[in-house]
């Protein structure tokens, strides 16, 4: 009857332990999963004027270099960060999300609104008064 009874309390005692090693790792994989989430960053598209773009971000959008993806599949895919991001790519690109956010929040823009003018305009529309 002892021994049974220390049977299960090892027992027990081991899958506590077990369990509480795999909730310390699930925390810590949430953890390194929020980070990089937050952290890095991608963006990539297609503008008229700067042509196929590859912007990766590793300090939560502080700093963006070009890049390009080399590889096929995810096993190969490598990312090779080229340099600084074009700086006049980066404002067009932060005017268009202004732009998007203002739109989204406040509906459509009003052409007789000089703030709202030049929101189109750092977004790189070109905006003349009507004829």
């Amino acid at each position: 009857m002892i021994v049974a009874v220390v049977v299960l309390a090892v027992a027990f005692l081991a899958l506590w332990f077990v369990n509480d090693r795999q909730t310390q790792t699930i925390k810590q994989l949430k953890s390194s999963v929020d980070w990089f989430g937050q952290n890095y960053l991608t963006r990539q598209g297609s503008h008229s004027e700067f042509g196929d773009y590859h912007l990766v971000s590793l300090d939560a959008g502080r700093n963006w270099f070009s890049a390009t993806l080399v590889g096929r599949g995810t096993e190969d895919r490598q990312v090779i960060i080229d340099g600084p991001a074009d700086p006049e790519l980066l404002r067009r690109l932060r005017g268009e999300d202004a732009l998007t956010a203002h739109i989204n929040q406040h509906g459509p823009i009003d052409p007789s609104d000089p703030a709202q003018v030049r929101l189109l305009r750092e977004a790189g529309f070109e905006v003349r008064p009507k004829r």
